[in-house]
């Protein structure tokens, strides 16, 4: 019985982080301790390498700690359910764009799936779950933005097309003259191919979720 309760109280102790976070977990905090959380009953923690290095290591529990991973440059990161399979992801964020670890639970580990555009400010979305068809939104310097329809697969991002606005030339323009629809293919065929270019107006905005919703199919790779 005594040992029934010490084992309730060491995982009591390891878990105490588990369902307690809320936003962002910062490269600071985990200098401090080390965050603990639980995915398909195995314990996982992150911390961070020194206080000279934005390095964050991730262990597994097993019998002892042992690191399965480590990831360079980022100062925060947060968990979500980014695939929506009822597990925790890891997702490594820097300003304009983040590294997401989707959890595998079969392997009972994360996978490096690749980088995204934010996935804050509502810039993810998903659009068909039966395929895990995902569209998402980024911008880059001179007002320049890019959606992306992607497709994640075998814990990996494939790329199926993107959605860019092209713009006058110059280094302090602005306007907007065409938006540029491009599908990209598998390795047996051109990368990338422009689909459709569409003059426009800079008084405008183009809808890239709509147009998403409505033409995905066609992206999709044979």
């Amino acid at each position: 019985m005594k040992l029934k309760y010490c084992f309730l109280l060491f995982v009591m102790i390891i878990c105490e982080n588990v369902f307690s976070q809320i936003g962002d977990i910062y490269y600071d905090s985990l200098l401090v301790k080390p965050y603990v959380f639980s995915n398909n009953k195995i314990m996982f923690r992150l911390q961070a390498y020194d206080n000279n290095h934005f390095l964050i290591i991730i262990e597994k529990y097993s019998s002892n700690w042992y690191k399965v991973d480590s990831v360079w440059d980022y100062g925060k990161l947060t968990l979500d359910d980014i695939n929506n399979d009822g597990f925790l992801d890891i997702v490594f964020k820097e300003k304009w764009n983040c590294e997401i670890h989707l959890f595998d639970p079969i392997k009972n580990n994360f996978i490096n799936t690749g980088n995204f555009s934010s996935v804050e400010e509502d810039r993810m979305h998903l659009i068909n779950k039966q395929l895990n068809i995902f569209y998402d939104w980024g911008e880059y310097k001179n007002w320049g933005w890019v959606s992306s329809l992607f497709q994640i697969k075998n814990y990996k991002r494939i790329e199926l097309g993107t959605i860019n606005n092209e713009k006058t030339r110059g280094q302090f323009s602005n306007e907007t003259v065409a938006i540029v629809i491009s599908q990209i293919g598998n390795k047996k065929k051109k990368n990338k191919k422009i689909v459709r270019k569409m003059k426009w107006d800079d008084d405008k905005e183009f809808n890239y979720a709509i147009y998403w919703k409505l033409n995905w199919k066609k992206f999709l790779r044979d």
